[in-house]
């Protein structure tokens, strides 16, 4: 969510602690089912309010980086300790090998997001470690296409983006979270409303759980928003 994306654009993030969504707090509440006694790396942290969420799952430590050096200062006077640290930077120029990395919303953003999952894979991760990566599901269309949100470089389909995965770690166990909304025969002018108004009573959900494929299907029948991968055992 908070790295590179398509020169000359904003960043899109979430500005102070006040204005965290349930959802995006539950990816990472999900994220630290998988840290216990772990040093993590929160990789594209943001204003870094992931931090206490992993540390309460019982990660040892968390160090977040992101490229935005105003977060990391809201970060490090919000969140930092000495379990907790943070410092700016490029997700591609990230050095040390870490427990666990968590990415949530990080390669849609960037201009190569195969070589950010393989950053994490090949030189980030300890052996024995967990990544817990997160992205926007693209419905429909061509990874090559222009995404609608601006922010974004590029969007996977569930099927691109585990193969992406599954070609760089032995293990994937693929989660889904939200929804998009089956297509719709409304007058298309309106269609962009009608995708805010449902996004955002998606964001005042207060409990909107990560699911695995088989709790997913069995509650509804049309795409998730969000998928997220847990990858374990990086190919050599």
């Amino acid at each position: 969510m908070n790295d590179q994306h398509r020169p000359g654009g904003a960043y899109e993030r979430i500005g102070r602690p006040e204005d965290v969504d349930n959802p995006h707090l539950m990816r990472y509440r999900f994220a630290a089912r998988w840290v216990e006694g772990a040093e993590v790396l929160d990789a594209a942290c943001g204003i870094g309010f992931g931090a206490p969420v992993l540390l309460a799952g019982g990660a040892r430590s968390v160090h977040g980086v992101d490229l935005d050096a105003a977060a990391i200062e809201t970060a490090r006077a919000t969140y930092g300790s000495e379990s907790a640290t943070f410092e700016a930077g490029a997700c591609l120029e990230i050095v040390g090998r870490w427990d666990a990395v968590v990415s949530i919303e990080t390669i849609e953003h960037l201009a190569d997001g195969e070589a950010w999952a393989e950053h994490v894979a090949r030189n980030l991760l300890r052996e024995g470690g967990v990544a817990v990566i997160s992205t926007r599901v693209r419905h429909g269309g061509s990874i090559h296409d222009t995404p609608e949100n601006p922010y974004h470089v590029r969007e996977w389909s569930v099927a691109e983006f585990e193969a992406l995965l599954t070609g760089l770690f032995e293990r994937v166990e693929m989660h889904y979270q939200g929804f998009s909304p089956p297509p719709t025969r409304a007058w298309r002018p309106l269609r962009p409303l009608l995708r805010t108004f449902m996004y955002r009573r998606m964001m005042a959900e207060r409990d909107l759980p990560v699911l695995s494929p088989e709790e997913w299907f069995t509650h509804f029948e049309f795409g998730p928003r969000y998928m997220v991968a847990v990858c374990r055992e990086p190919r050599q």
